[in-house]
């Protein structure tokens, strides 16, 4: 398989439940977000498991029937999806619109090949196209591919799987916008900044 033949293209309704069991689910299993925020035990247990996956396939299903345009998903030459990525949700941060990723999946058999990466270009792309800031949560494994793609560090959570980075990214063409709009990430989430 070739990444840079694949592109983002729009997700439908019935695409939730593979985008859920083939993507999102293995590859959120992996993640230091996910292992932070839930218990593993559960995932042990295949009635709790199949209601963990039906409860979200349900959910992502509702969020694609009112954002269906805004979903992306990326899938191999076999027509099976292999990343998504939620539309950028729009958000105020002391008087600033940002547009925040909740989540880039990408299957962990197609990791590291440039997927999460052309879905977060797509995003960024987006929120240049509306002069936005872009914001992100990281985790540890994340913060390196957003820095690439021109995120900064604006605060950070320590937890007991690493630092979960709060980073943004100032809209294309427009210098030092951080600085000039004077934006206080962590003021505008109420959080403390513990630095970078």
């Amino acid at each position: 398989m070739q990444a840079s033949h694949l592109q983002p293209q729009e997700v439908s309704t019935p695409d939730a439940e593979s985008l859920v069991r083939d993507v999102d689910f293995p590859a959120m299993q992996d993640g230091s977000l996910y292992r932070f925020s839930f218990n593993l035990e559960t995932l042990k247990n295949d009635e709790q498991r199949e209601e963990i996956i039906a409860w979200y396939i349900e959910g992502l299903e509702q969020a694609i029937d009112r954002e269906k345009d805004h979903f992306r998903q990326i899938r191999n030459s076999e027509g099976r999806p292999i990343a998504f990525c939620d539309p950028p949700l729009l958000f105020n941060i002391q008087a600033n619109w940002a547009a925040g990723l909740t989540f880039v999946s990408v299957h962990p058999s197609y990791q590291r090949r440039g997927l999460g990466s052309r879905l977060l270009q797509w995003f960024c792309e987006e929120t240049d196209k509306n002069d936005r800031f872009a914001y992100v949560l990281a985790s540890p494994e994340g913060v390196p591919l957003y820095r690439r793609l021109g995120f900064e560090i604006v605060s950070v959570v320590p937890t007991s799987e690493g630092n979960i980075s709060s980073m943004l990214r100032q809209p294309h063409g427009i210098p030092k916008a951080i600085e000039a709009y004077g934006i206080d990430m962590a003021k505008g989430f109420g959080i403390q900044n513990t630095g970078s």
